[in-house]
């Protein structure tokens, strides 16, 4: 992944923006995009980040997913 790699993303909805600059928070939404699951997302990010404690990269997955649900970019599948 290139260091300098940021992403926006347009709510057309309402017009608001999310922009991700961090590659933690890429990776998410990359994961999220390919449809993978919570379990799966977490499962890549510690592999990726091998030296992170799993309960900390859950923590900032479920906090990274809740912005998400607060600013309507993504919904709670039934």
């Amino acid at each position: 992944m290139e260091d300098n790699k940021k992403v926006i993303i347009l709510n057309l909805g309402d017009g608001d923006f999310f922009s991700l600059e961090d590659q933690v928070s890429i990776i998410i939404w990359e994961l999220l995009v390919e449809g993978k699951s919570v379990g799966e997302i977490l499962e890549k990010l510690a592999q990726t980040f091998s030296g992170v404690e799993e309960k900390r990269l859950e923590a900032d997955l479920d906090a990274f997913l809740e912005r998400l649900l607060e600013k309507k970019i993504i919904c709670k599948s039934a």
